[in-house]
């Protein structure tokens, strides 16, 4: 499951780079904003805990 995990998470990374410089390369401004990139350890937190408020943050759209 965590090798799973793993893959999924740079799956993820390679699509956010690849829409991010599609969007810059026609010239819009793209700002990395979201809970994982402002605070990636309470993304680790928060991943496998199921408390009201943590699964509203997991869901927080960015």
């Amino acid at each position: 499951m965590s090798d799973n995990f793993q893959l999924n998470c740079l799956k993820g990374r390679l699509a956010e780079h690849l829409v991010q410089d599609l969007f810059a390369q026609n010239g819009y401004n793209v700002f990395n904003y979201g809970l994982e990139r402002t605070h990636p350890f309470l993304s680790k937190e928060l991943r496998n805990n199921y408390h009201t408020t943590s699964k509203a943050l997991r869901f927080m759209p960015d």
